[in-house]
C-alpha cells in the first residue's frame, strides 16, 4: 500500500481508555486551538469505548479540521484482561491465552495504522498515552507510523511509568526497545515524569517536557448554576476530583479530615472501582463523618463548579505525574493541597500557591486542610499566587505552541 498522492496531508492524535480523564481535556485545548495558520488536517483515533467520546464528537464541531475515527481494537484487549476465574490451573491457562490473542492483537493494531498513516498522509503523530507502557494501542500507533515512514513521531506520556518487575523484564525490555527504534521523541507532561522513565526503563530517544495547560476562557462559561447542589451553601468546602482509586488517596483525605476541628463538608468528584468505593462508604461510618462527605460522581460541569469551593485536596499514593484539575482550581484562585508524588509538586509551590504534604501523611494532610480554612487571608494570596502562576506557567497557548513547533515543516 502507497501513500495517496495529492492527497492532504494530516496530523494523528491518538487516544484511549475507558474513562474521562486530564488527557481528553488536554486533547481538547489542542484541537480546538490547534493555530489557523497550519491548514493539515486534524485527525483523531481513539477506541470505540472511549470514555471522552462525546466530548470529541463535540470537537468536530468546534473545529471543522477535526476528523474523527473510532475503532475497538484496543477494547478487545481490555475485556480479555476483564476475564476471571477461581481455578487455578484455568487462571494459567487464560492468562498464556491472553498472551497469544495479544500479540495478534498488536499486530493487527499495528496494521491498522500502517494504513491509517498512508491513507490519510500522516505528517505528524501525538499518541498521547495515559501512562507508560499504558496500552499497546498507543505503543502499536507509534510503530504502524513507523512502518509508513512517517516523518515525526511522538509517545506523549501523561503518568508515571510503571516499574518492571523481574519475570516481566524481558517482554518489556523488547517493547521499550521497538518504541525507541520507532518514536522520534517522547514527550512527557512533568520533570517527575521524565526522570522515571530515565531511571526505570531503556530509552535512547529524547524526552521532551511539555507541562499541561488549560485555558482561563473557561471562565467566561463559568456561570453554570450550581444552586441545586446541596453543598453550594454549606461552610469549608473540601474537594476531591479523580478517580475513586487506592493510588489516589481517598481514604487518606477522608481519615484526614475526620481530624478537623471545624464544620466542613468534602465533595467527592468522580466515579471508581466498586470495591473501593465499598472500602470508602465503611470508613466514613467507621470514623463517623457519614453526614460530612458527598459523593457526588462523574460531574461534566466540574471546572465551574470549582469556584464555589474552599480547598481542593488531591492525596494521592502513586502515578500522579501531573493532575490537570490543579489548574483548574488555580484558574478560579483556588488554594491546593497536594501530596509530594510526580508532578503535582511542580505545579504547587509549597507555602506560595498551596499546600504540598508527604504522601500518606493522615496528620500532615489534616492540618495543612486546617490551616488554610482558617486562615482565610492566606487561602486567598493562594489563590492569586496561583492564578498568576498559571498564566506565566500552565497556559494551553504555552502548550499548544510547544507541539506546534514540533509539528511543524522542518520544525525540531
Amino acid at each position: 500500500m502507497k501513500k495517496q498522492k495529492g492527497s492532504k496531508s494530516s496530523i494523528l492524535f491518538v487516544a484511549q481508555s475507558q474513562t474521562i480523564g486530564g488527557v481528553v481535556t488536554i486533547l481538547s485545548e489542542l484541537l480546538t486551538k490547534w493555530p489557523e495558520e497550519d491548514n493539515r488536517q486534524l485527525l483523531l483515533v481513539y477506541n470505540k469505548s472511549h470514555g471522552g467520546k462525546d466530548i470529541f464528537k463535540q470537537i468536530t464541531k468546534i473545529n471543522r479540521r477535526v476528523k474523527i475515527e473510532e475503532i475497538p481494537l484496543w477494547d478487545y484487549h481490555f475485556k480479555l484482561r476483564k476475564i476471571r476465574t477461581k481455578k487455578k490451573n484455568w487462571r494459567f491457562l487464560l492468562k498464556m491465552l491472553y498472551k497469544i490473542i495479544d500479540l495478534f492483537l498488536y499486530w493487527e493494531k499495528v496494521l491498522f495504522f500502517y494504513k491509517k498513516c498512508l491513507k490519510e498522509n500522516v505528517q505528524v503523530i501525538f499518541s498521547h498515552n495515559g501512562g507508560y507502557p499504558g496500552g499497546s494501542f498507543n505503543r502499536a500507533s507509534i510503530v504502524g507510523a513507523k512502518f509508513a515512514k512517517v516523518p515525526k513521531k511522538f509517545l506523549v506520556v501523561h503518568s508515571l511509568v510503571s516499574p518492571l518487575s523481574w519475570w516481566r523484564w524481558p517482554a518489556g525490555y523488547m517493547s521499550d526497545k521497538l518504541i525507541n527504534w520507532a518514536v522520534d521523541k517522547i514527550i512527557v507532561v512533568s520533570k517527575s515524569c521524565g526522570h522515571a522513565l530515565q531511571r526505570q526503563r531503556y530509552f535512547l530517544k529524547p524526552i521532551e517536557v511539555i507541562y499541561n495547560g488549560i485555558s482561563i476562557e473557561a471562565k467566561e462559561n463559568g456561570n453554570i448554576c450550581a444552586i441545586n447542589d446541596v453543598w453550594i451553601n454549606l461552610p469549608n468546602k473540601i474537594v476531591f476530583v479523580g478517580q475513586l482509586a487506592p493510588r489516589k488517596g481517598v481514604d487518606i483525605l477522608l481519615k484526614a479530615v475526620s481530624t478537623l476541628k471545624c464544620d466542613f463538608v468534602v465533595i467527592l468528584f468522580g466515579s471508581g472501582e466498586d470495591d473501593y468505593v465499598c472500602r470508602l462508604h465503611q470508613l466514613i461510618k467507621e470514623l463517623g463523618i457519614k453526614q460530612n462527605v458527598i459523593f457526588q460522581g462523574y460531574d461534566p460541569y466540574v471546572r465551574q463548579k470549582l469556584q464555589y469551593i474552599d480547598v481542593l485536596v488531591l492525596p494521592s499514593l502513586a502515578y500522579e505525574s501531573f493532575g490537570v484539575v490543579i489548574l483548574e482550581a488555580m484558574m478560579w484562585k483556588k488554594p491546593v493541597v497536594v501530596s509530594n508524588i510526580g508532578g503535582m509538586k511542580e505545579i504547587v509551590l509549597n507555602g506560595e500557591t498551596g499546600l504540598v504534604v508527604s504522601a500518606g501523611d493522615v496528620n500532615g494532610l489534616g492540618h495543612a486542610i486546617q490551616y488554610i480554612l482558617d486562615n482565610q487571608d492566606l487561602a486567598k494570596k493562594f489563590g492569586q499566587k496561583g492564578f498568576e502562576r498559571l498564566i506565566t506557567k500552565f497556559s494551553s497557548i504555552k502548550m499548544i505552541n510547544r507541539y506546534y513547533q514540533l509539528a511543524r515543516n522542518g520544525g525540531e
